[in-house]
């Protein structure tokens, strides 16, 4: 039986690496007032959103809890990077080198 996961980016694990996943395994333009963020890495992922984009950060996400960040109403559309650091292992998590979202 599969799980439906509503989150935007799932963090997983993969072999020695940790990835950054859209649910879809696409990208996708940000349409809605927040991005949601699910941690299922078995450690905890810290979370940071230079230039403000998301509000709320640096942030920590438990292992398999999911949380939800707000727009920041001046940030500009385009691609935003951020920076996704798994805490127990310490490592940062991959994906669009540097992951980024986007915002319409």
């Amino acid at each position: 039986m599969s799980r439906t996961i509503a989150a935007d980016v799932i963090f997983v694990q993969r072999g020695s690496k940790y990835w950054a996943v859209p649910p879809s395994h696409k990208a996708h333009p940000l349409t809605k007032p927040g991005v949601s963020f699910y941690n299922l890495t078995g450690h905890s992922v810290s979370v940071w959103f230079p230039e403000d984009f998301l509000l709320g950060s640096p942030a920590l996400i438990p292992d398999r809890e999911e949380r939800t960040f707000e727009v920041n109403p001046t940030a500009a559309p385009g691609p935003h990077p951020y920076a996704a650091y798994v805490v127990g292992p310490s490592e940062f998590v991959e994906g669009n080198s540097p992951p980024e979202i986007i915002i319409d």
